[in-house]
C-alpha cells in the first residue's frame, strides 16, 4: 500500500489523472475494505492512517511461522 501511494504521489507531478486520484484519497475516510489474507503491519497502518476500516480473513499471506 505505501509503495502504491508513493508511486501515485510521484506520478501526480506529471500525470493529471494521478493528481486527480491523489486528491480523492481523503474521501476514503470511513470506507470499508476487506482482505482475504492477513496484511502486514505496514499495510494495516496505511489503511489506519487513511481512515479505512479493514477486515481480514484469518489466513497468512505466506506459510512462514511468524508474520511481521
Amino acid at each position: 500500500m505505501d509503495e502504491i501511494l508513493l508511486a501515485l504521489a510521484v506520478a501526480s507531478v506529471t500525470d493529471e489523472n494521478a493528481a486527480k486520484a491523489l486528491e480523492q484519497i481523503p474521501k476514503l475516510r470511513g470506507a470499508e475494505a476487506h482482505s482475504t489474507v492477513l496484511l502486514s503491519r505496514v499495510d494495516e497502518n496505511v489503511f489506519k492512517k487513511l481512515g479505512v476500516n479493514l477486515t481480514c480473513e484469518p489466513q497468512y499471506q505466506t506459510k512462514k511461522l511468524f508474520h511481521g
